[in-house]
Parts: structure tokens; sequence; C-alpha cells
């Protein structure tokens, strides 16, 4: 029989949404400043894209929030948060238990404010946790698997481990009794731990693969080089159509205040790049371990070199208005 539980999500939710106020209402001011001045378009578009970036972000983490539970069947465990769905098998479950907060720590991977964690964490006594939880202070239980450690914060954490415990007995009892079991049921119980195995192999994409056999993350890679190389090869046609100085910068009337060396193009892209592979050396360490943080890792390598690409299309553009 299903069971779920809900932590506690009204303390997350009043400080994600003062949060979201905090940094929407600055920029939201900035962005109607710079249409009264009728500042250039480039910057305009520039700011108005960081805007709708981070509001689509911090709206989705809410939803994150308002859908997070912790879902108990009779093979398995279920951690939902938002889009992040983990369904662990109980026979992959090596522990689980309650431990007491405050934990001392860092968050290499997520994000945190009070009422909300979320992410990959590394806890002093605990190493790497991933972390779909409420509160990191009180009763929080501690989920141990052949996979990953995971943390969480049901607001019953007594009721929610008793039934889990009951639920792992249940699940691992063909394989605790096999010799006092007839042949036709220690057969059944191999099947169905067989069975098991075969799905937690399924979900574990967190399980060590070579960077060259992982399709995706070859993918993101090479659309992140294939869009730096496109750009720069543009510019290296464009080089000889433009004359050796260019205007570098304009101030908010629209007026240029500054002439450069036409090569100062290839700046913006060379930035983004830079830019690009923060997060991308990054996604590579934690490869192995997890390896959706490299998809997006790269993922955010593209939107930065995107952000930089349209600066450098308005720059160009407003060139040939000259």
């Amino acid at each position: 029989m299903t069971q779920v539980y809900y932590p506690s999500k009204k303390n997350g939710f009043i400080w994600g949404i003062m949060l979201l106020i905090l940094i929407v209402a600055p920029l939201g001011a900035i962005l109607v400043a710079l249409r009264k001045t009728h500042v250039d378009g480039s910057l305009l578009s520039i700011v108005l894209i960081v805007f709708s970036f981070l509001l689509a972000l911090f709206l989705y983490f809410l939803y994150a929030l308002k859908t997070m539970r912790y879902q108990i069947d009779a093979d398995s465990v279920t951690l939902n948060w938002g889009t992040v769905r983990y369904t662990i098998p109980m026979t992959a479950i090596l522990e689980a238990r309650k431990v007491e907060g405050p934990l001392v720590g860092l968050r290499t991977f997520g994000g945190s404010w009070p009422g909300c964690h979320f992410g990959l964490f590394r806890f002093r006594g605990y190493g790497q946790v991933e972390v779909y939880s409420t509160r990191l202070r009180g009763d929080i239980v501690l989920l141990r698997t052949t996979a990953q450690t995971y943390l969480i914060s049901p607001d019953d954490t007594d009721a929610f481990l008793a039934v889990l415990h009951e639920t792992m007995a249940l699940a691992l009892a063909p394989a605790l009794t096999p010799a006092l079991m007839p042949t036709s049921h220690r057969m059944a119980g191999r099947v169905h731990l067989a069975g098991s195995t075969a799905a937690a192999d399924a979900i574990r994409f967190r399980q060590p693969m070579s960077f060259f056999r992982d399709p995706i993350a070859i993918a993101l890679v090479l659309a992140n080089v294939a869009l730096l190389a496109v750009v720069f090869i543009y510019l290296t046609r464009l080089m000889p159509t433009l004359p050796e100085k260019i205007p570098a910068h304009w101030d908010l009337a629209g007026n240029v205040n500054r002439y450069g060396n036409r090569e100062e193009l290839y700046m913006l892209p060379a930035v983004g790049a830079l830019t690009a592979a923060l997060p991308l050396v990054m996604g590579f360490t934690q490869h192995g371990k997890n390896r959706k943080i490299l998809y997006i890792s790269a993922a955010v390598g593209l939107l930065l070199q995107v952000l930089f690409i349209s600066i450098l299309g308005g720059w160009i553009g407003k060139i040939n208005l000259i």
C-alpha cells in the first residue's frame, strides 16, 4: 500500500517569496530605468534575459518546493522534487535512520534558503549527500543506498521510518530466509531480487561512466564548442569588411565616446567561452559521480555563450548603422 509523506513547507514558501521579491524588484527597477533613458537595445536585452532567467528559475524552485514529497511503495521509495523523481528499490537501501541536526557542511551544487534545501552537500561525518529537505536542524532522515546518500525531512520522521523499516523487512524477507523456504519459493525470491537489482541498475544514472560513452554529455559539450567555432569563423570573415577603427562604446544618449581596434570584437566570444568553461570544468569533475551535474553545467555554458553573442550582435549592428 502506498504511503505519502510531506515535509513542512510553510517557512520555505515565506522565505522563498521574500527572496524572489528582493531579486526581482531591483532588476525590474533597472529595466524600467533603462527603458526611460532610451539606452541601446543590446544592454536592454541583456538585462531582460537576466531578469527572465532569474524569475523563471526562482519560480521553478518554488514549484519544486510545492511538489516535494516522499512516497513509500511495497518495493521502492520515491523522492519527488519538481521534475526530479528518484525511485529507490528497497533492495538498494543499505541504511535508513534518523539523524539530529544541525548539520555542518558546504553546498557543492544546488540551492538553499531557510525552509528549502536541495542539491549536493558535503556534511562533516556523512560525506557527499543529495538533499531534498525543508530543514537541516532537528530530526532528519538519512537514506544510504548502493548509489547515493540522501537527506530528507518528512514532517513525522518516526512514522516514516517505522513504515519504511517494515516495508524493507517485507521486501528483503525472501533474501533473509532462503534455506527455510521450499525450492519454488527460493526461486521466486531469486527472481524478485534479480528484478529489483535490474531496476536499481536502470535508475543509477550516477554509476561511473566514461565521458566518451555518454552521448548526452558529448552532445552538450560539442554544442558549446560548435557555437564558439561558428562565432569565431563569422568574425574572421567579417574582419576584412570593417574599418581599422570601430566604435567601441556609447554614452547613454547613444553618442560614440570611444573608438577601438576592430579586433576587439573577438573579446566578447572569448570572454563568453571562458565564462562558460567554469561550469563545464565543474561538471567534468563531478561527471563520474553524477552525470546530471555535467548536463546542467553544459546547458548553463550554452546560455552564457548566447548571452555574450547577443551583446556582440548588438555591437556589430550598431557599427553597421554608422
